[in-house]
């Protein structure tokens, strides 16, 4: 699937989004048929390698995709980030645990946080950093 696939697929599941942004903030989750045509569309792969069935979108073009479901509802973009950033785990797994977890169904949903975990003490000019 091209850059050019993927935008398209975006924007033909972002013309139906907007009416279902007031159920996405009242349900506190996406409607089931958004986020199966997410997967389907190869949505949530956007970052995930190819040789594990996704398409490593340039930073560019990934954004314009999530650019383009945003316009429409942000909780699908934001679900569509959270899902295929969680791919960027891919590279540094074993090959054969990441084959096990996404060449069958790349379009597998995972959501996790990168996000450090630390904190940082400042007392005068000295850092003192604690956790991850």
């Amino acid at each position: 699937m091209s850059v050019v696939d993927l935008v398209a697929a975006a924007r033909v599941l972002a013309a139906r989004l907007p009416g279902l942004s007031a159920q996405h903030e009242r349900d506190g989750a996406l409607d089931a048929s958004v986020v199966a045509e997410l997967a389907s569309a190869g949505l949530t792969a956007c970052l995930l390698p190819p040789e594990l069935g996704g398409h490593a979108l340039a930073p560019t073009a990934y954004i314009e995709v999530l650019a383009t479901l945003a316009q429409a509802d942000a909780a699908t973009a934001w679900v569509t980030m959270t899902a295929s950033t969680s791919t960027l785990l891919a590279p540094y797994l074993a090959r054969a645990a990441a084959e096990r977890i996404w060449a069958t169904s790349p379009a597998l949903l995972l959501a996790g946080v990168f996000a450090p975990t630390g904190t940082v003490t400042i007392t005068g000019d000295r850092a003192t950093v604690r956790g991850r």
